[in-house]
């Protein structure tokens, strides 16, 4: 998994209680670069979220094995009229767990991402009884896996305009980051406060993002 915090980390003590989530269907509607998206408000959590943006066209046909295409209004490959962003996209195609059933789940239009916020205007960190209380903004990035997202063979470098091969997956986080930069402040979101985090294999990318210099100014801590 790879995920973004778009302000600082909330470092919570004691027990946590899960309830059961009330949802406001009117939820809100935010204007990104690409037009209009509505999300929905969870009355029990107290946040916005966003869910199934694209920030890629789907990396089907002449875009399979090819660096994710930006959906944006300069790509002109934008939605038409308000994106209705309240459930998940699919997931990348992957086998399915305990890796022994010989099934996959998800599919190859995955390039998706979703947003989680407590508010839509510019989140401030206030200090309260000597201790910093800091909110935070959760953005998960989807990215291509497996041979989709990783496989290096010479016949795919050739004709690649980056002359590279296997690295689509780290493209799509990359677009995703970019995606963040343009649009993160419409959602309450600090575009310079940026922080990737990863778990397994998510973890593994930050280090890549860390080393490449195509991260530098996308991301401030990791």
């Amino acid at each position: 998994m790879f995920c973004t915090l778009l302000n600082l980390v909330l470092f919570i003590s004691g027990p946590i209680v899960v309830e059961a989530a009330k949802v406001n269907k009117k939820g809100k509607t935010v204007k990104v670069d690409c037009g209009r998206v509505r999300g929905i408000y969870n009355v029990t959590s107290r946040a916005y979220s966003f869910r199934g943006i694209p920030y890629a066209s789907p990396p089907v046909g002449n875009l399979r094995w090819r660096p994710p295409f930006p959906v944006n209004s300069t790509n002109k490959n934008c939605w038409r009229g308000r994106l209705n962003a309240r459930k998940f996209g699919s997931p990348c195609l992957k086998e399915k767990p305990p890796f022994t059933a010989n099934t996959t789940i998800g599919n190859e239009n995955c390039l998706y991402l979703n947003v989680w916020t407590p508010s839509l205007s510019r989140i401030l960190v206030t200090r309260q009884q000597s201790s910093w209380l800091v909110t935070m903004m959760l953005s998960i990035i989807n990215y291509r896996l497996n041979a989709f997202g990783f496989m290096s063979l010479d016949m795919l470098r050739v004709g690649s305009h980056t002359n590279t091969s296997g690295y689509y997956g780290f493209m799509d986080m990359l677009t995703g980051l970019h995606w963040v930069q343009n649009n993160i402040r419409q959602f309450g979101g600090d575009p310079n406060q940026v922080t990737p985090f990863g778990q397994s294999s998510g973890g593994t990318a930050i280090y890549a993002l860390l080393a490449s210099p195509l991260g530098r100014g996308l991301f401030h801590k990791a």
